[in-house]
C-alpha cells in the first residue's frame, strides 16, 4: 500500500513538472520572438535615424503614440515625433545604436528595455558621447504590423562631457 502511493506521488510529481514545462514554453518562445521583433525594429530605427531619414523614422510610431525625451517633456502624435527626431538629426546626433537588454510580450503588445548611445556634433574638437536607458512599447496593428507605441528614455548625466 506505501509503495502506491509513493509511485501515484511521483506521477503526480512528474505530471506537475511536464505540466510546468508545458506552460512555460511559450512563455519563452514568447521573450525569443519579442528579441527578434526588438531587434528587427532597432536596425530599421537606427537606419533611419542615422541616415538623417525623420519621414521614415516617424513612421515606425502610431498615429497616437507617446514619446517622452529625457527632458520630461510628453511628445504626442506621429507628426510631433518626426520633428522631434528631426531637430535631433538637424542639430548633429548621428551614430545612434540600440542594444536590447530585455523584450517581452503576449498577443498584440511586446516591450523592450535597451541601451542607447549617440554622438553629437563635435564640439571643440571633442566628439560628445550621449547614452542612457530606453523603454519601448510595441503593439500590432490590424495589418499586422509593429509599431510603437510609447517610447521614454533617459540620459546619463555626465554623458556629453
Amino acid at each position: 500500500m506505501m509503495q502506491l502511493a509513493s509511485r501515484q506521488t511521483g506521477y503526480r510529481l512528474a505530471l506537475a513538472a511536464l505540466l510546468g514545462l508545458a506552460f512555460a514554453m511559450p512563455a519563452q518562445a514568447d521573450s525569443d520572438k519579442a528579441m527578434e521583433l526588438a531587434e528587427e525594429h532597432n536596425a530599421d530605427w537606427n537606419r533611419h535615424f542615422n541616415h538623417g531619414d525623420a519621414g521614415p523614422l516617424a513612421e515606425l510610431y502610431a498615429e497616437d503614440a507617446l514619446v517622452s525625451p529625457a527632458n520630461g517633456e510628453v511628445i504626442r502624435g506621429r507628426e510631433a515625433i518626426h520633428e522631434l527626431f528631426k531637430s535631433y538629426i538637424d542639430g548633429g546626433l548621428h551614430n545612434h545604436r540600440l542594444t536590447v537588454v530585455r523584450a517581452d510580450g503576449s498577443g498584440d503588445w511586446f516591450y523592450e528595455v535597451a541601451e542607447w548611445r549617440a554622438t553629437g556634433a563635435p564640439e571643440r574638437g571633442v566628439m560628445p558621447l550621449y547614452k542612457g536607458i530606453v523603454t519601448i512599447i510595441f503593439r500590432r496593428q490590424d495589418n499586422g504590423d509593429w509599431l510603437i507605441q510609447s517610447h521614454t528614455w533617459n540620459q546619463e548625466p555626465d554623458s556629453a562631457t
